[in-house]
């Protein structure tokens, strides 16, 4: 897909944008438990975004930091399709094939979740799902995020690991779920809350770096 900078003044945005192509950045001005970025560019953006600079936080998406973590899963259909192909890089394999394609066997709830090795300051999750065949499987998605495994599954949207949801069917191809609020966390995991085999291409977990 085309890149194209965006800035906008809200993570409410970031969803719309990050759907339409791989934003490069935006600025958020309200200050989360995230590390303060301080480059070049922070004037720049935060003046085009008509905010006090000192005030602004600049969240690049460019790169997913979950990009080759180690990845596991409920169960697997068959060792070509483990959970690590879901942190390949590998976006759309050609010919939209299943080559670099991570598949549960048919399970109630299944999850994927991946080890970032160390903690960060996540605010979303863009699950990458497949655009032909069996698209439909993926659905009633959630995402929580903990430094413990035992702390991953999700009890409610008021628990301190709930990141965020998507209701229905997930759109083929990129769905982005951003967290109500950033959460510090090494662990993150989605989970489908419906008996299905989940099989998609590629998750990305966006920090504030």
């Amino acid at each position: 897909m085309e890149k194209r900078p965006a800035i906008r003044r809200s993570i409410e945005c970031a969803t719309e944008c990050e759907a339409a192509s791989h934003c490069q950045g935006f600025v958020h001005k309200e200050p989360f438990d995230c590390q303060f970025i301080d480059t070049a560019e922070r004037e720049f953006l935060a003046e085009a975004a008509g905010i006090d600079s000192t005030e602004a936080y600049v969240i690049y998406l460019d790169t997913s930091v979950a990009r080759g973590k180690p990845a596991e899963m409920i169960s697997t259909t068959d060792p070509k399709f483990g959970a690590e192909k879901g942190v390949d890089g590998i976006y759309i394999p050609p010919g939209d094939g299943s080559s670099s394609l991570f598949a549960t066997e048919s399970e109630t709830n299944p999850w994927w979740r991946v080890d970032l090795l160390e903690k960060y300051c996540i605010w979303g999750v863009n699950i990458l799902n497949r655009s032909w065949g069996y698209y439909s499987r993926s659905a009633n998605a959630t995402v929580t995020i903990a430094d413990d495994a035992t702390d991953l599954f999700y009890s409610s949207e008021k628990a301190a690991n709930f990141c965020g949801g998507h209701n229905g069917q997930l759109e083929r191809y990129y769905t982005v779920i951003k967290c109500v609020s950033p959460i510090n966390g090494q662990l993150v995991q989605i989970q489908f809350m419906i008996t299905t085999k989940m099989n998609l291409y590629e998750i990305e977990v966006y920090a504030a770096l």
